[in-house]
């Protein structure tokens, strides 16, 4: 986001939410180094979906989309993911102790 859009975020924010977010050089560049990334589009939109159900004021984290590592694979990537670091099971030994045992509480 450039500048003036996040002027207009912050002029948005506070039509309504009145008096909630500072009108300070402080937190116009706090929110400008973290909307820098953003595209305007998205943060106006994500505005407008938060006003529909919010009555407190968003922050920037309630604003700001994070790229998540976890969001960029599809399923079957996380299903091959999650095969090629299952355990295969007990071993042979472990199920012979596990046996050992029950048989151990039965007797």
């Amino acid at each position: 986001m450039t500048r003036n859009e996040v002027v207009e975020l912050l002029e948005q924010i506070n039509a309504a939410y009145p008096n909630k977010i500072e009108q300070t050089e402080t937190t116009f560049n706090l929110w400008l180094r973290q909307m820098k990334d953003q595209t305007a589009a998205d943060v106006f939109r994500r505005l407008d979906a938060y006003i529909l159900v919010n009555k407190f004021a968003p922050g920037i984290g309630d604003l700001k989309r994070v790229e998540r590592p976890e969001h960029n694979k599809n399923p079957l990537q996380k299903y091959e993911h999650w095969k090629s670091n299952a355990s295969q099971g007990p071993s042979e030994e472990q199920k012979l102790r596990i046996r050992e045992i029950l048989s151990a509480r039965e007797g």
